[in-house]
């Protein structure tokens, strides 16, 4: 593992799903639950794993303006793994404002961490 790599997983957090969770109103939770149900009923192992961030794990989610944030980690974002989950993602925005952000698992680590491609790229 590269230092780049180390800092990268060292600087992850993980809180239980339960305790981000019970922060949101009890409609809002119950949406997500609905969500990753319905997520994982659908893609099965294609799901590897969903992350919630923003100001649901901040601690500061507001039910009139905040949003639930996402990233939806799958095996494959080809265009028909998509379209099973797009009727799902699309009630879940309207009846709680869940945003969800689709990446390939293996592209989390460049997403949690940019300044480790940037030091890739810059040949440190």
């Amino acid at each position: 593992m590269t230092t780049t790599n180390a800092r990268a997983k060292s600087a992850m957090m993980t809180v239980p799903a339960a305790s981000v969770l019970a922060v949101l109103p009890i409609r809002v939770r119950t949406r997500v639950e609905e969500l990753v149900g319905a997520l994982r009923k659908t893609l099965g192992s294609e799901l590897v794993s969903v992350v919630v961030y923003g100001s649901a794990v901040r601690g500061d989610f507001d039910a009139e303006r905040s949003d639930v944030d996402l990233v939806l980690a799958l095996k494959s974002d080809e265009p028909e793994v998509l379209e099973r989950i797009g009727r799902a993602l699309r009630l879940a925005r309207a009846a709680a404002r869940i945003e969800t952000l689709i990446l390939q698992a293996d592209e989390i680590e460049q997403f949690l961490h940019p300044i480790g491609q940037i030091e890739r790229a810059a040949g440190r």
